[in-house]
């Protein structure tokens, strides 16, 4: 095993857990209410840590159950519950 080898496969360890993140990320976020993010930013990041450490998230933070519930709109679907 070379070194190039070696810092290619240091560099995919790396790089391929932040792309999947990113990809999350986006996709949690999407459509969102700018006033929900940090939540569900937080929420994302008790889970990332929960699968570093390889058990479930921690009980002491179940805030999907303190978030407002919103089933006037639904993701990408164009609907305008105002109309």
């Amino acid at each position: 095993m070379g070194l190039t080898s070696l810092g290619i496969g240091i560099a995919l360890t790396v790089a391929i857990p932040a792309l999947v993140l990113m990809v999350v990320s986006l996709i949690a976020l999407r459509g969102t209410d700018p006033s929900q993010r940090p939540e569900i930013i937080r929420a994302l990041a008790d889970l990332i840590s929960a699968a570093r450490r390889g058990r479930g998230p921690s009980p002491r933070t179940s805030r999907a159950k303190s978030l407002p519930a919103t089933h006037d709109h639904q993701a990408g679907s164009g609907h305008d519950p105002s109309s």
